[in-house]
């Protein structure tokens, strides 16, 4: 989108506004280089969040061999509950945008290219989604969702396990307070580790407006004590990311939920060809 934007006209260049930002909040050269186009930089990261697994722990326990950590693991625990009253597996996808990210979650958690989806890895994460909605372990009411409906569901414990954003667990711990539930790592089926990617939100700046007082504010999300307060309050992580460890020492918080369990999130080039690809995921 930036790039596109960028060449319309639409966004102003602020390359020379922000060079001491990056350095200054630690932001990596990776997140920043989504934001960049022709040489010139349109926009600021302020959050980050990722994808994992979350798993209504209570009915895993109860009725199955609680062990969801790889795909086979999780669609067959899927298959058993189909039909029993809760649905199997879930994941948000009436917005394509967000279905593809689901996608391409699972793509890099088998190790896959974002930019190149014609090869081994590519075909397996599809095969997730294509086995899944044949055998009836997909929950297949999820596809006309949205990430807060399925975590609705979800607490509902009208479905036992969803691929979804780690900014839904604020709600999660609200109104998922009477079920033992938890959050894990995405399963990988090339080999035993499981890992995650960090997906950003940004501001950008458009051409006529108050830019100045635009940065400060990006500013001002950026600093250590905001930085924190979203993790802890709203699920998010924090563009800097060394302050990782800062947010694991509030104990029982959003922060240290997430970052206890979900050990193997890593940077990637924001870049995406997701409109490409969303159709045929969807289908």
């Amino acid at each position: 989108y930036v790039s596109y934007l960028a060449e319309e006209g639409f966004l102003t260049d602020i390359s020379s506004k922000i060079y001491d930002i990056v350095d200054e909040y630690n932001i990596s050269n990776k997140v920043m280089k989504g934001l960049n186009a022709r040489g010139k930089t349109f926009g600021i990261p302020f959050v980050s969040s990722t994808y994992c697994i979350f798993v209504n722990k209570s009915l895993f326990c109860r009725n199955y061999n609680y062990n969801p950590t790889s795909w086979e693991g999780i669609a067959s625990i899927s298959r058993n509950v189909a039909g029993t009253g809760p649905g199997g597996f879930g994941l948000a996808a009436r917005q394509k945008e967000e279905l593809t990210n689901q996608f391409l979650s699972i793509l890099f958690a088998n190790d896959g290219e974002f930019t190149r989806i014609n090869n081994e890895e590519g075909k397996k994460t599809l095969e997730v989604f294509e086995v899944m909605s044949k055998d009836g372990t997909f929950y297949s009411e999820s596809v006309n969702f949205s990430q807060r409906d399925l975590s609705m569901k979800f607490c509902e414990q009208e479905v036992i396990i969803m691929l979804n954003s780690s900014n839904q667990i604020p709600y999660v711990m609200k109104k998922g307070s009477d079920f033992e539930w938890e959050i894990i790592d995405i399963p990988s089926n090339k080999n035993d580790s499981r890992k995650s990617f960090f997906n950003n939100e940004s501001i950008v700046f458009v051409e006529g407006k108050d830019i100045d007082n635009s940065i400060r504010f990006a500013k001002y999300l950026l600093g250590e004590k905001q930085q924190i307060k979203i993790s802890l309050d709203y699920g998010g992580i924090p563009v800097n990311h060394e302050l990782i460890d800062e947010c694991l020492k509030y104990e029982n918080s959003i922060g240290e939920l997430l970052f206890s369990k979900v050990k193997n999130i890593s940077e990637i080039n924001s870049y995406r060809l997701w409109p490409y690809i969303s159709e045929s995921i969807h289908n």
